[in-house]
């Protein structure tokens, strides 16, 4: 994958009596401890979701599903290091030696891109992001903590 790329994986599964299906999912871990053997998805599970259903009801530890190579979502040319192969125009955004400050929007467990985003973006100095997230009801704001603690560590306030 190209560098600061955001990235998902397909899951492949026999469920149920629907026979095989996929379904894609974006990554909590990073794409370093999936070439370690490690890899954590935030799936919530939908009475009416096969995968999702089938993962939470069915799948039992030490079982197996198959997961696809990791598979390029987006790539973020603006916060690729002037090494990367990847060139723009110098009016390109970010200026240089500007602030760069991404504004997102997020819901329930929609908040796995942003978080593939945060980790990128926030590797930048003197990049910022500002996130509004939002769900139905409190447990579906997922990963509350990661969230505070990557603010913390990047400089940022926010709760």
């Amino acid at each position: 994958l190209p560098i600061g790329a955001m990235w998902h994986v397909t899951l492949k599964a026999s469920c149920f009596d629907a026979g095989e299906i996929t379904r894609d999912y974006t990554p909590v871990s990073d794409l370093e401890a999936y070439m370690r053997g490690a890899l954590r998805l935030l799936i919530r599970s939908y009475p009416t979701g096969l995968m999702s259903r089938y993962v939470a009801e069915s799948l039992q530890v030490g079982g197996s599903i198959l997961v696809s190579h990791p598979v390029t979502t987006l790539e973020l040319p603006s916060f690729l290091p002037p090494s990367s192969s990847f060139s723009l125009p110098d009016s390109a955004w970010p200026p240089k030696g500007k602030p760069a400050v991404l504004g997102c929007i997020a819901g329930g467990t929609g908040i796995t891109p942003v978080l593939q985003l945060a980790s990128t973006v926030l590797q930048e100095p003197l990049a910022r992001l500002h996130l509004l997230f939002s769900a139905k009801t409190d447990p579906d704001l997922y990963l509350l903590d990661h969230l505070f603690a990557m603010s913390q560590k990047s400089g940022g306030g926010g709760r």
